[in-house]
């Protein structure tokens, strides 16, 4: 399994938690939607698993990138590991994080397309 169907697993998860509809729910699937960012970390930027999760380490290898959906994601990211002790959040707050780490996650999936197709076009070459 490629790192970006282990992302949809995750949110895929997340999703079947929040559907439920209790809010007990919500603080286990906020640990889905973190684990899948941090695999997303982990594809954007090289980083290991254990670099991902720093968020300070996190921060500043998404600073090398000058695309500005990168800078919302780094955004996003360190405010979304902030959640992860809180023992209480609402099922909305886990739908609107899901909604923008799909967005974030179909950005770096065509970005590393791209980066592909740059890189096999200059081997051919």
């Amino acid at each position: 399994m490629d790192k970006f169907e282990e992302i949809e697993k995750k949110i895929s998860f997340a999703e079947f938690l929040i559907g439920r509809g209790s809010k007990e729910y919500s603080v286990g699937a906020i640990k889905h939607v973190i684990s899948a960012a941090q695999i997303l970390v982990q594809q954007i930027t090289s980083l290991n698993e254990y670099d991902a999760k720093s968020p300070q380490i996190a921060k500043s290898s998404l600073k090398k990138f000058k695309e500005d959906e990168i800078k919302d994601f780094s955004k996003f990211y360190q405010k979304l590991l902030t959640k992860e002790e809180k023992s209480h959040i609402t099922p909305q707050e886990v739908e609107e994080d899901i909604q923008k780490l799909k967005k974030f996650t179909e950005i770096a999936k065509r970005m590393k397309g791209n980066n592909e197709k740059r890189h096999n076009f200059f081997r051919e070459v």
